[in-house]
């Protein structure tokens, strides 16, 4: 190996290093692109919206529902959401997300909804009523 290719494998090194460094450092709470939180029954994870540039924007966060567990018969979706400071837009209705939810009979869903996902109401056996905005493509 010459002295090329040698500093080139400790640069390599050092970026994996930092790399992992930067991953073991994340906070599953602090609102970065995975994140997820909980509440009134609803979990939210944080989206991006792919723009097809490598260059992301406050604009292109997100969130989807992406689980239920409440117990409620009417569950309103919000169009918005607040967590750590920031405002996210809810976009989506993540695969699953109301899966087996006996409860849930009646679901509002806010027109900010772009997205619902496969299976998203599967065997929500008491679900009567849900209005799908024309947002939804």
């Amino acid at each position: 190996m010459n002295q090329t290719e040698a500093i080139i494998a400790v640069l390599v090194m050092i970026l994996v290093v930092a790399c992992c460094v930067v991953l073991m450092d994340s906070d599953e709470s602090d609102g970065a692109v995975g994140s997820t939180w909980y509440t009134d029954g609803i979990t939210y994870k944080v989206t991006v919206e792919e723009n097809g540039i490598w260059i992301i924007t406050d604009n292109d966060y997100q969130v989807e529902v992406y689980d239920y567990s409440g117990t409620a018969s009417t569950v309103t979706i919000p169009s918005t959401i607040t967590f750590s400071g920031k405002t996210y837009n809810v976009t989506e209705i993540g695969a699953n997300a109301f899966y087996n939810c006996d409860t849930v009979r009646t679901v509002n869903i806010p027109s900010s909804v772009k997205k619902i996902d496969y299976s998203a109401f599967q065997n929500c056996d008491n679900l009567t009523s849900a209005v799908i905005p024309s947002s939804v493509t």
